[in-house]
């Protein structure tokens, strides 16, 4: 647990640092001894990014109310710089769940105007707030046993490039220093 609060990216290193004396407290005397000198949340490791832990709250009350959730979402451009995507579009999510992976939290949910799931990574999204709107269930929108068409789009999307599978075939010339190494492989044997 001490692992998961050090590598937190929704929590500051004084809530890291909060946690981490809660769960010391849990545990025996030499437990807490040899524990505390092991752990100790820094600036380095608790990656308390933006608004990243009030973000987190205002999806989990929106979830618990059945409400969308509304964002501007970013890029990078061609300069490596951090801009609105769609000229500051305001998107609107029916949010259903909030998926970690790789050190990155993913929000997984569906558009009124699409047919199935999409997700955003919360890293990159600005300016989030609950909106008024009920959210269209997720049964209605991509049918029954949701839990497992969303394991399943997880599965097949989050950390990947959205696009169709194909197969390609490479064909290489090996460079002359790399037949030498093989050569001399060879010769080992």
């Amino acid at each position: 647990m001490l692992d998961s609060v050090q590598q937190a990216r929704c929590v500051s290193v004084h809530e890291a640092n909060e946690i981490r004396n809660k769960l010391l407290n849990l545990t025996s005397q030499r437990g807490r001894s040899r524990f505390s000198h092991m752990i100790m949340p820094l600036p380095g490791n608790v990656r308390g990014v933006g608004q990243i832990g009030e973000y987190i709250e205002i999806m989990l009350e929106a979830m618990y109310l059945h409400k969308k959730i509304q964002f501007q979402y970013t890029e990078i451009n061609n300069a490596m710089e951090k801009v609105l995507r769609k000229e500051g579009k305001m998107y609107q999510l029916n949010l259903y769940t909030i998926y970690w992976s790789d050190n990155n939290y993913y929000l997984i949910g569906s558009h009124d105007n699409h047919d199935g799931l999409t997700n955003y990574r919360l890293d990159r999204i600005e300016n989030m707030s609950m909106s008024s709107e009920e959210t269209i269930p997720a049964e209605e929108k991509i049918g029954v046993n949701p839990e497992l068409v969303i394991q399943d789009y997880i599965k097949k999307s989050v950390n990947h490039f959205s696009g169709n599978t194909i197969r390609i075939e490479v064909e290489y010339k090996p460079a002359p220093i790399t037949m030498l190494y093989y050569m001399i492989l060879q010769g080992r044997e």
